[in-house]
């Protein structure tokens, strides 16, 4: 049953007929009964065999992967700052290894440009989690958790740490690398 270009009228008669028969309003092309909105292949059956496959991996003994977005604000940017300290970190060494290897050349430009979006991001997601924090401790309940915000307290702070080390990182390998591409000329030998 394809559902295509039916009357406004005719719609609801349609959809209650659908019903009726134990089936969806919203078919697809080939019946399978998935909202239209749901149906991610072309493929006859692939939504049979994905299930399938998914009940296979549960009975090996693998748990289902939900991706849980973190209601706590303040978790969430917690989160975030560590991701973007550790790829920051990475692009640091990288562009570090580049520069040595290579000199000055549009890769260790765009790592350099990466880096410094990063610190930026880190910067601004500071003083938010900071915001969060005071407006944690403003609410009535603040006296009841007064643990978890001297943990949160502490995590501000020794984040903060990590991200002064990290800026401190990039501007010693950019100053070391400066100076080694001034003192050697052009860049690199190859």
């Amino acid at each position: 049953l394809k559902l295509s270009r039916v009357a406004p009228s005719r719609k609801g008669a349609r959809a209650r007929a659908a019903r009726c028969a134990g089936g969806s309003p919203h078919r697809s092309y080939w019946g399978e009964g998935l909202p239209l909105g749901d149906m991610s292949s072309q493929l006859q059956g692939i939504h049979d065999y994905v299930t399938r496959l998914e009940k296979i991996a549960e009975a090996c003994g693998e748990k289902p992967t939900k991706d849980t977005v973190e209601k706590d604000e303040f978790l969430r940017v917690k989160q975030r700052i560590y991701v973007l300290l550790e790829e920051t970190r990475e692009e640091i060494h990288q562009r570090s290894s580049l520069l040595k290897r290579r000199g000055n050349c549009h890769e260790t430009i765009t790592k350099g440009h990466t880096v410094r979006q990063n610190l930026e991001e880190l910067k601004k997601c500071l003083p938010k989690l900071q915001e969060l924090h005071k407006k944690a401790q403003a609410k009535r309940s603040a006296a009841k958790q007064k643990d978890e915000l001297q943990a949160r307290y502490k995590d501000i702070r020794v984040l903060k740490r990590h991200v002064d080390e990290v800026n401190e990182l990039f501007l010693s390998h950019s100053v070391g690398a400066d100076a080694a591409s001034a003192a050697g000329g052009f860049g690199a030998p190859r």
